[in-house]
């Protein structure tokens, strides 16, 4: 799968996650059904989605208690509706930090995709990065 590179930000201090933002550009196994609108790569709409807010993952303390650092993986849709939908696992980590990613990302505001004049559902890759120190 080819990942193309959106929007990177780096939140790298205690407690705070780094997120970096990708397209995803081959998703032909989760095509939408006939009652679904479609969803778009970054490629295919005119104007890209524009992240207004991303809540931040926080370290659980068990996490914390046992040194877990590293990256959570969240594969998502950032829907025509301004919600963020279809959140799968790529990558997680122990002690409730996947599970602190997947909450943050339910929580990020944006402003959908534009293409022919109306908002459009995208693809997305968020990776939330675990630092401690």
């Amino acid at each position: 799968m080819r990942i193309l590179k959106l929007f990177a930000v780096a939140l790298c201090y205690v407690g705070c996650a780094a997120i970096t933002l990708q397209a995803q550009t081959n998703f032909a196994s989760q095509a939408p059904t006939a009652d679904e609108s479609p969803i778009y790569t970054a490629k295919q709409v005119d104007k890209r989605v524009s992240i207004t807010a991303r809540p931040q993952a926080s370290y659980t303390i068990e996490a914390r208690k046992n040194d877990v650092a590293g990256t959570v993986t969240l594969r998502l849709v950032l829907h025509s509706s301004g919600k963020v939908t279809n959140i799968q696992v790529l990558k997680g980590l122990p002690n409730g930090l996947t599970e602190k990613a997947i909450a943050a990302a339910k929580q990020i505001k944006f402003t959908p995709a534009m293409k022919d004049g109306r908002p459009v559902s995208t693809y997305a890759v968020i990776n939330y990065t675990f630092k401690l120190g």
